[in-house]
């Protein structure tokens, strides 16, 4: 079985739901590197925080410093920042809760978002940028580190992309001049590997049979030039198919019919795919189960189309059912449709 996976090498760990494409980690882009000048670098607790009144509005945020890289804070810090809705590349800031803050002057005052660096001091990640950042203060070279995140994308259910358990405890692998070392993946799909040399190194993953993705994977992580780096794959459980083809009483292919797979298990999603010229269709992406097939799925009584089911008949009652096993495409035989 083929086994494709995708790796994209990112500037960060991608995020669920919204991700904030700007965002680099500071073990990747030493603070003394970012273009800006005007700029404050902190990490302080949130004692007080305007309530949240929608998407898109600034909201005054009120810090106690704890630590300073750079600027001059103070004991106490306001700035300006956003809703922390999803998309508008801001912060949920909550009271009580501890943050490392890089927040830029411009003429309105002080403001932050997810983008400029800003993030609670929460999991390996934020470990990993204060430990950067404090090597960076005392003028040490920085500890060089890589981690990741395995997500499942296989389309199970109405609910679609991304809505999958993490992979647990599949192995990572990552190779270099004099290095081996392993890995598995956490809870929630994470890995890291840290005290790593610099060097170009090789990053596997080592999947169960029966999961693919969608390209062949950048292979090199470079930790020649940035402290970190970070790795992201998506992978696809093997799933299975049905194809076929479509004739009507007169001899002529129906083109761009629409032809459903449905589940005979309620609640899962109804995989859908149309004729070609030639009255052929494929189905994709079908779960392991029982399946009808049926055209014009959605047609209205008075629209003039005719609903069908396969092999030809009006009831799903009497259609016939097949079976989808994982991995398996189910070749049907030629399918006569009935005359309107």
């Amino acid at each position: 079985m083929k086994l494709v996976i995708a790796l994209l090498l990112l500037g960060t760990a991608a995020a669920e739901g919204c991700t904030c494409l700007g965002r680099r980690p500071f073990c990747e882009v030493p603070p003394r590197l970012d273009p800006r000048t005007s700029k404050a670098v902190f990490v302080g607790m949130v004692v007080a925080a305007d309530p949240i009144t929608g998407f898109g509005r600034e909201r005054r945020i009120r810090f106690r410093v704890e630590e300073q890289f750079l600027g001059s804070p103070g004991s106490e810090f306001t700035l300006l920042g956003g809703s922390g809705l999803c998309c508008d590349c801001s912060v949920a800031f909550q009271v009580g809760r501890r943050y490392l803050v890089v927040a830029h002057q411009n003429e309105g005052g002080w403001s932050t978002n997810g983008c400029y660096g800003t993030s609670e001091l929460d999991g390996r990640r934020a470990e990993i940028e204060l430990r950067a950042l404090h090597e960076w203060k005392q003028g040490k070279a920085m500890t060089r580190s890589l981690d990741g995140a395995v997500a499942d994308n296989t389309r199970r259910g109405l609910a679609g992309f991304r809505t999958n358990p993490p992979p647990v405890g599949w192995k990572v692998t990552l190779t270099g001049p004099g290095l081996l070392r392993e890995t598995a993946t956490r809870e929630d799909g994470g890995f890291d590997f840290d005290q790593l040399p610099v060097a170009r190194l090789r990053l596997t993953l080592s999947p169960p049979p029966g999961w693919l993705g969608d390209r062949t994977p950048p292979q090199e992580v470079d930790l020649t030039t940035a402290a970190c780096a970070s790795a992201y794959f998506e992978v696809r459980e093997v799933q299975g198919s049905v194809r076929g083809r479509l004739r009507r009483e007169d001899g002529r292919n129906p083109q761009y019919l629409p032809v459903t797979a449905l589940p005979a298990s309620a609640g899962r999603r109804f995989p859908e795919a149309h004729t070609n010229a030639a009255g052929e269709f494929t189905i994709d992406g079908l779960e392991p189960g029982d399946y009808l097939l049926a055209v014009h799925l959605n047609a209205q009584p008075d629209s003039g189309l005719v609903r069908s089911y396969y092999p030809g008949v009006a009831e799903p009652s009497q259609a016939h059912r097949f079976r989808v096993e994982c991995g398996q495409t189910v070749d049907l035989p030629e399918w006569t449709l009935p005359h309107r």
